[in-house]
Parts: C-alpha cells; sequence; structure tokens
C-alpha cells in the first residue's frame, strides 16, 4: 500500500469518492501498523459518522484527539457527530474549542451557527454564519444558512440574495435551490420558486425532505389539480417510500376491539404554530379512560404552548434528531395502536416513518389535509367538501370524514366580538389576515375589482410580511396599480396574537387567499364575528374555508367562480343589516357546532379511531409474536 501518508491519502480520495467502505477498509490497515495514527482514527469516526454509527464516531474521534489534543477538525467531527446524537450543549462545547485553536477556520464557526440556529438563538447563529463568511467568502452552505435566517426573520430579499449567492458558489448545490424557491414562494412569485424547488429535487433526488417541499409548494401553483398534486404524492412514495414499506414487520398489538387505545401523535409543531392551533383542542379532549395519548415531538424550539402539550400527554418522546429507523423501533416498543401524523409534507414531518408501518393503524389529520401518498396511511381525516367522493379514487388513503376538517377552540384572551365597524364608517372594510404567499396575483386583482365596485369601501391586508418595507412598497404599489389608493387601502404588520385578534374590530367581511384556503385564518375570523367570503377551488388546500362555512351553514359565502366570489361580496356588502346580526351571532354558531366544540368533535375523532381499529382487529384476530 505505500507509506502511511500515501495509504491515507488513498483512504481520503476513497471517501471523497464516496466509498465508504473501501475507505474504511484503508483505515483499519493503516491501524493494524499504526495504531496510534490520528489522521486515520479521525477519518475512521469521520466515516463511523457518516453512516450513522455514532456511539463508534465518538470513541475512534475521542482516541484522536487523545493523540492530537489540538485536532480541531477532530473536534468538529465530535461537535457534528454529539448534535446527531442530541448533545446539543456538548457538541458546542467543541465547536467552540475548535475555534479557539483555529479562529480562522470557517468550518467552526458554520457549524457552531448551525447548532445555534437549531436552538433558536438566531442573532448568535447570524453572527457566527457571517464570521465563517468573512474567512470563506465562497463557503456556499454558510449563505444558505443565513439566508434561513433571513428568511425567518420576514427578510425575504435578502434571503433570495444569500441563495443566489450560494448557487454562484456551488451550482449544484439541492439545499441552495431548495431554499430560494421557499423564499420566491413567500414572495408571490409562485412559478421562479417552483422551478427552484423542481431543481432541488433534480439535483437531489433522494431527498424525501425536498421533495416533500415541492409537494407543499405545488399548493400554491397555478393549473393543478388533485389529479397532478396525488400524482405527485405516488412518484414521492414510489422514490422514497416503498422500498421502507416492503420491510415493514407485522404487529404485536393485542387485537382486542374494545380495550383502551394507544395514540402517538407525530409533530414537529407542538408549539405556537397555525397548526398546533387545530391539533391542539384535538389532544387537550380526548377521554382519557378509553384513549393513551403519546406525543412524538420533533419540536426544536419550544415554547409556552409546547409545556401545555407536554402536560397534556401520558408519555413525551423528544425526536428531534433520531433517525427513522430508531423512531419507527420506538412507536413498536411504545406499543402505539393508532400513529397520528400531523404534518402531512409540510416541513419537519416524519412520513418516511410512517412508510415503514411502526403502528397497526395510521392516520393523517389536520397539519396538512391533501393527502400523503403513502397506502400504509390507513386513513386521512377530511370531509365531503375537502375531499369530494368524485376526487377519493386518487387518494393512497381512505377519506374518513369528520363534522369539518377542523376544529378550533377559542384563546382565553380573544377579545370581545365589536359592532360591525361600517355602521360607524360608513363604508364596508374587506379584509385579509391571511399569510401573503397564499394569495395569488389574480386574487388580488379579484379583489380591488370587488372594492372599488362598493362605494365607501376598502381593502385591509394583515400580515408579518408586511413589516419589510420592500415588501409592502410592493404590494402597496400593486394595488394602487389596480385602483387602491388612500384610505381605500390599509396594510398592518405583524403583532401579538391578542392584537392580532382584535384587529378583526375593524373588518366587516373576510376574503379567503386563493389558491391555498385559509384555515386558522377563517376560523380566529368566526370567533370574532367575521364571515369569510371564500372561492371554492379544484385542490383540498383551496377548500378549507368551503369546509368551514358549509359545517357552520354559511354557505351563502361560498363561491364556485371568480364571478359569483364578486357577486356574492357586493350582496353581503349592500346589506349592513343582515352583516350586523350575523357579527353578532357567529361567535355562538361555532361554538354550538361540532367545529367549535372539541369534546364533541373528538368524539367524532374517536369514533373513526375505534372503526379504524376493529377493521384492524377484524383481520388480525391473533396478533404476530414480536420479531
Amino acid at each position: 500500500m505505500g507509506t502511511t501518508g500515501e495509504a491515507l491519502d488513498l483512504g481520503m480520495q476513497l471517501h471523497a469518492a464516496g466509498r465508504l467502505d473501501d475507505a474504511e477498509a484503508v483505515c483499519w490497515r493503516i491501524l493494524e501498523g499504526s495504531p496510534f495514527d490520528a489522521d486515520a482514527l479521525h477519518l475512521l469516526g469521520r466515516l463511523a459518522r457518516q453512516t450513522g454509527r455514532h456511539a463508534l464516531a465518538v470513541e475512534l474521534v475521542g482516541k484522536a484527539l487523545v493523540v492530537r489534543p489540538g485536532f480541531p477538525e477532530a473536534l468538529i467531527t465530535l461537535g457534528l457527530t454529539l448534535r446527531a446524537m442530541g448533545r446539543a450543549d456538548a457538541a458546542a462545547v467543541n465547536f467552540r474549542q475548535a475555534i479557539a485553536l483555529r479562529p480562522d477556520h470557517p468550518d467552526a464557526h458554520a457549524h457552531l451557527g448551525g447548532l445555534l440556529h437549531a436552538g433558536g438563538r438566531l442573532d448568535e447563529a447570524a453572527t457566527c454564519y457571517a464570521r465563517a463568511l468573512a474567512i470563506a467568502p465562497d463557503l456556499a452552505e454558510a449563505h444558505v444558512n443565513l439566508a434561513v435566517i433571513h428568511a425567518g426573520m420576514e427578510r425575504l430579499d435578502d434571503a433570495v440574495a444569500g441563495c443566489r449567492r450560494a448557487i454562484r458558489c456551488q451550482p449544484d448545490l439541492a439545499e441552495a435551490h431548495n431554499n430560494l424557491g421557499n423564499a420566491l414562494m413567500a414572495l408571490g412569485r409562485w412559478e421562479e420558486g417552483l422551478e427552484a424547488l423542481r431543481q432541488a429535487v433534480r439535483l437531489n433526488p433522494d431527498s424525501a425532505r425536498m421533495h416533500s417541499n415541492l409537494i407543499f409548494g405545488l399548493d400554491y401553483g397555478h393549473g393543478e389539480t388533485s389529479v397532478s398534486h396525488q400524482a405527485e404524492r405516488r412518484r414521492w412514495f414510489e422514490r422514497h417510500g416503498r422500498h421502507l414499506a416492503a420491510a415493514s414487520r407485522p404487529h404485536a398489538n393485542p387485537p382486542d376491539p374494545d380495550r383502551r387505545l394507544r395514540v402517538g401523535y407525530v409533530s414537529a409543531d407542538f408549539r405556537r404554530h397555525s397548526a398546533s392551533y387545530l391539533f391542539g383542542p384535538v389532544l387537550r379532549s380526548h377521554d382519557r379512560a378509553l384513549f393513551d395519548v403519546v406525543c412524538y415531538s420533533g419540536t426544536t424550539v419550544e415554547d409556552d404552548l409546547t409545556a401545555d402539550f407536554r402536560a397534556m400527554a401520558s408519555a413525551w418522546r423528544p425526536t428531534a434528531g433520531l433517525g427513522d429507523d430508531a423512531l419507527a423501533d420506538l412507536v413498536r416498543a411504545d406499543g402505539i395502536d393508532i400513529l397520528v401524523d400531523l404534518s402531512g409534507h409540510t416541513a419537519g414531518n416524519r412520513l418516511p416513518v410512517f412508510a415503514r408501518k411502526p403502528a397497526p393503524v395510521q392516520v393523517s389529520a389536520w397539519g396538512h389535509v391533501s393527502g400523503t401518498g403513502l397506502p400504509a396511511i390507513d386513513a386521512l381525516l377530511g370531509d365531503p367538501v375537502v375531499v369530494p367522493s368524485v376526487e377519493r379514487p386518487l387518494f393512497a388513503e381512505a377519506i374518513a370524514d369528520l363534522p369539518c376538517m377542523l376544529c378550533y377552540e377559542a384563546p382565553s384572551y380573544t377579545p370581545p366580538v365589536t359592532p360591525l365597524p361600517a355602521l360607524a364608517r360608513g363604508g364596508v372594510t374587506f379584509g385579509c389576515f391571511s399569510r401573503l404567499i397564499k394569495v395569488s396575483p389574480e386574487t388580488l386583482a379579484s379583489w380591488a375589482a370587488t372594492v372599488r365596485a362598493v362605494p365607501g369601501s376598502r381593502l385591509m391586508i394583515k400580515d408579518t410580511l408586511l413589516d419589510e418595507p420592500s415588501r409592502r412598497a410592493d404590494i402597496g404599489e400593486t394595488l394602487r396599480r389596480l385602483g387602491l389608493e388612500g384610505d381605500r387601502l390599509v396594510l398592518l404588520g405583524g403583532t401579538s396574537h391578542v392584537g392580532h385578534l382584535a384587529a378583526y374590530a375593524g373588518v366587516d367581511i373576510a376574503l379567503d387567499p386563493s389558491p391555498a384556503s385559509g384555515g386558522t385564518t377563517t376560523l380566529e375570523g368566526l370567533s370574532m364575528g367575521v364571515p369569510t367570503l371564500t372561492l371554492s377551488g379544484a385542490l383540498p388546500a383551496s377548500r378549507a374555508a368551503a369546509s368551514i362555512n358549509t359545517a357552520l351553514g354559511l354557505t351563502g359565502f361560498i363561491a364556485d367562480s371568480p364571478e359569483a366570489f364578486h357577486h356574492l361580496a357586493l350582496t353581503h356588502a349592500a346589506d349592513l343589516p343582515e352583516l350586523a346580526a350575523l357579527r353578532g351571532d357567529l361567535r355562538r354558531r361555532l361554538s354550538d357546532s361540532p367545529v367549535g366544540d372539541p369534546v364533541r368533535y373528538v368524539r367524532a375523532v374517536e369514533s373513526v379511531y375505534r372503526t379504524l381499529w376493529r377493521r384492524w382487529c377484524s383481520t388480525h384476530p391473533e396478533a404476530e409474536a414480536p420479531s
């Protein structure tokens, strides 16, 4: 093999070429003759980390550091391994030691930034990324990570610029294209954004996460149908799930149809998040005599609502950093009877775990009710409006109907309903408090035409994105070109949640965004006495408000075409007494319906769970012995 140095060079070349087994064999041969070779120990540790053997990686890199204590690359590898094991504090110590030894080591600053970023310490993380880039301006991943922070702070123009810089440095970096797509979508540049997301998938076709990101982005695309959406989900399953499903094992759960069931909920959003406001009432209202609740939390930045969720659960399993195989094994060990996906294809989902079928019955609900494409998920909880009967054969899951796809429980700090503002203003205020990413240019033009047609009316738009001066200027200029200016346009930025709810005091009629409908936003508006006028669209994601309105008997606020939407807006705006009466009654109507009564709603959910469970028991009269 030549000298030890030549052998190590060969091992590094094999590693760079992706021939990990061959590189490992070379390193072990080096150690046979030189058992204290720090470089060989370190490379072996890197290989062990890359292949998920974290304990072995810690052992090998630890030996390398004993031989060579001032070894910054080994400290970085150890830090990355500890981070993957969920030991963030220990990882940070190693990154900081590497920086102390080599202040000009860009990777050490970048990895420390990544750790701080994951922990929600965004300002410190941004500083680390900036230091890395000051040392190595072409460090593409640092550009991407800094762009992600900018996106999280609604500095979307900076996020786009950062991703483009990363792509110039490394054109084939899939993560840069992925995050560029996210930022462009958030700016309302759907076609550009979707193309960037598609490019990310082309560059990294093995990334289930990036493919999920594209699927989620398609909710905002034009010309999409349930046919095209479900086809893309089937492609996800064929690429990322079929081989996992083929390796699924029998379940040992006792097939008693009437026993107390263990239900596991899987989410990365057990925190203040729009999705958690929808599934939170379900978890809170379960009949604990009949259902035991286990939460599998991928939440990385916890808050006060996380503590509430933890208190609801009989068992709380932190899963951030836990591999898919390990999480599937944990679900089996916990004896989960029904495993519930709360994310669909949104960020932080664990669909590869569901593809492994670790529980006898699997369900998807609430977080992203548009289908997963996984045959291993037995049911998608929806309703006949969200998924009409004609579309159900397209879905991999069976559709189980609830009184409504969503339920709602108003927070304790919800302000009182105020009188109809148009009575004092002398003109109707149309409003949209949904994220602007959901509002297409065509929708804005439709809204502007409606406002122009109603004398004395105005349009109020509220979104944290409007705190960014460039985005506020873009939206303002777009609407001015459409004929809304002066006091006919009100743009509001982010506030506290109670302030967000209180702002409905200035709205008479809410306008539902298109192509992606508002779920939580529609429910919040109703709780404040504000009805939402919606255009029911071609996708499940465009029918959330129609589902809610149907459940509450508000079908007069559902349009089936842009022309009908315009007509209904003018009709309702012309009848202020009817709007005033409705405003005074909507909160009661909501709370009296299953949509706004979590206990009644959850009884329906539990009935679906029990039906699915009995169906499994009927086909498994004797549980298989554990393998």
